[in-house]
């Protein structure tokens, strides 16, 4: 990750400000794809439960 990205994440939660990110089960690489075209400050890809192994 990068650390500017990291910074700007600490930085947001410091000032109490809203964080908006997405938990993903799907396989689909596109899901991914379309949450970093929205911006969002975090993306946990979750492959313990759900279709992913």
């Amino acid at each position: 990750m990068k650390r500017d990205a990291i910074l700007s994440l600490k930085n947001k939660i410091s000032n109490n400000e809203s964080i908006y990110g997405l938990w993903v089960t799907l396989e689909s690489g596109s899901i991914t794809e379309m949450a970093v075209a929205l911006s969002l400050d975090f993306i946990v890809i979750d492959v313990e439960h759900g279709h992913l192994d």
